[in-house]
């Protein structure tokens, strides 16, 4: 196994600078899901995300939904 990036372990340690976007794999796709009808979409809808990690250590996402052009 190799060792985490140096800002990663950087903010794991206390430090105050996150990490950028893009900067490790860190991917999600989020499920949602709504009984109110008004956001009824959000139900068949497909998301993808990318993460970072922040000083504390806390997470921050991007989230995107996917649509067909």
């Amino acid at each position: 196994m190799s060792r985490p990036p140096r800002r990663i372990r950087k903010v794991l340690a206390g430090g105050d600078e996150p990490t950028l976007f893009g900067e490790q794999y860190f991917m999600i796709t989020p499920r949602m899901e709504t009984g109110d009808e008004r956001y009824a979409w959000v139900n068949q809808t497909v998301f993808v995300g990318e993460g970072r990690l922040l000083p504390g250590p806390r997470v921050e996402f991007r989230v995107y939904r996917v649509a067909v052009s």
